[in-house]
């Protein structure tokens, strides 16, 4: 959502003061999850708990490669 764009290519308008910081970090954490977790002011401590990067970085991924259904539906399963 942060890079503007919905799973079906529709564009989404700039909603959040910190619109342009949350994009370009969206952009970067497609190819490195680790970016968005970087954010400090929002994670804190949370960004260096190794089972929650770990976590974070498999299902970040796992929704850029299969989309948000395909990426819930198995989370789910998974549980």
């Amino acid at each position: 959502m942060c890079q503007g764009t919905c799973d079906d290519g529709s564009l989404i308008k700039p909603n959040d003061p910190t619109w342009d910081m949350l994009s370009k970090t969206a952009i970067a954490a497609q190819k490195t999850p680790s970016a968005w977790l970087a954010m400090q002011h929002i994670y804190g401590d949370l960004a260096t708990e190794p089972r929650f990067v770990t976590a974070f970085e498999t299902w970040l991924t796992a929704f850029y490669k299969n989309g948000v259904e395909a990426t819930i539906g198995r989370y789910i399963n998974a549980k």
